[in-house]
């Protein structure tokens, strides 16, 4: 890159890539970095530490283990039991280790298509 510099002036930044066999666009990302993106602060409807862990130990009781957040919030206010669980907080919990990943997404396994060929499918 430093190469590329000191020829720019004289032929140009198009001639002195080309000629050096470096991507233009490289060069012109490193004389310009990403800025470093600021945290993003905590959202006012997070729910807290004790909450959170409250909900964690009843979405992990055995009885729920397949069972979707929605279907274990049903099942506990049909018990009298008023868990802070809404779609706002489900990603959130998310993070927290449960797996949240439902059939028919993007990132479900592929089942494989069957080849038809002139011999029979493979």
């Amino acid at each position: 890159m430093a190469a590329v510099k000191e020829l720019a002036p004289d032929v140009g930044i198009h001639a002195a890539c080309d000629a050096l066999c470096v991507v233009r666009s490289s060069f012109y990302r490193q004389q310009h970095p990403a800025p470093v993106a600021e945290p993003r602060p905590r959202p006012a409807r997070a729910l807290s530490a004790a909450e959170r862990e409250t909900v964690l130990t009843h979405l992990h009781e055995e009885r729920f283990q397949d069972r979707s957040p929605a279907a274990v919030q049903a099942t506990l206010l049909d018990e009298g039991v008023y868990p802070l669980l809404d779609s706002d907080h489900v990603p959130d919990l998310g993070r927290a280790g449960r797996n949240t990943r439902t059939p028919g997404t993007a990132d479900s396994p592929r089942l494989s298509k069957t080849r038809v060929t002139g011999e029979g499918a493979q």
